[in-house]
């Protein structure tokens, strides 16, 4: 019986050993996977690198709505329709971070009948321009937020192909939208 104890625990040592070196084989490799890069491409790709080069945003809806924010020769944001009052800096960050933040997540239609139904049809649609000097360094088209609201529908650029972006991305087109109201205060 000492002879099958000891068989017994020889297996059970090896069976240990090569679970530890499989655990000790596959460990490097998870930490190697996390963080390192994104699982989903970003919606606007470079942003974040590229935030202090924009000096211009354009949001449009449809043929009525605009709003010009850029800023000027002294470095501070003005909205261009309402004849150069100041705009929010904070807002404008704060747009300028949701968008460098988010993710591209899911693949959705490219069948431009289909395009009413999540908001970019061409009267929907918010046409976001992000803007060094005069070149569009970055175009996206805003649609309606997700039915549980973590997501917006979008498209980037030219490309027909609708998905859906992490976070609820909102940027107004109506220029008193983009004031900074606190200097009227």
């Amino acid at each position: 019986m000492s002879n099958k104890l000891g068989l017994r625990e020889i297996v059970l040592a090896f069976v240990a050993i090569g679970l530890i070196g499989a655990g000790i084989m596959l460990k490097p490799d998870i930490q190697q996977t996390e963080g390192d890069d994104p699982t989903h491409p970003m919606l606007a790709d470079g942003l974040k690198q590229k935030l202090n080069e924009i000096n211009a945003l354009e949001i449009s809806r449809g043929d009525n709505e605009k709003a010009t924010i850029a800023k000027d020769v002294e470095g501070i944001w003005r909205v261009k329709e309402l004849y150069g009052y100041p705009a929010s800096t904070a807002e404008i960050r704060k747009a300028l971070l949701y968008l460098s933040q988010s993710e591209l997540r899911e693949k959705k239609t490219d069948d431009t009948e289909k395009m009413d139904r999540i908001g970019l049809n061409a009267q929907q649609v918010y046409h976001v321009r992000l803007k060094q000097n005069i070149d569009t360094l970055y175009h996206i088209m805003l649609g309606n937020p997700t039915r549980d609201a973590t997501g917006t529908y979008v498209q980037v650029g030219k490309d027909t192909q609708s998905y859906v972006a992490s976070g609820r991305l909102e940027l107004k087109a109506n220029p008193h939208d983009w004031l900074f109201y606190e200097l009227f205060s």
